[in-house]
């Protein structure tokens, strides 16, 4: 894991295109909740609402 860090910390350009390799190692689980509001649940432990 600290390999990809230190890669993706040296790239120059940030992801323009959706990448689900990426996605998958960073997102843990995802929460549509009844309000149409979304809880992304990240590896690291922490939780975004959307």
């Amino acid at each position: 894991m600290k390999a990809f860090i230190v890669s993706l910390s040296q790239l120059e350009d940030k992801l323009n295109d959706w990448n689900k390799r990426i996605c998958m190692l960073l997102v843990e689980s995802v929460t549509v909740h009844r309000d149409t509001s979304t809880t992304f649940k990240f590896h690291s432990g922490v939780d975004a609402k959307i």
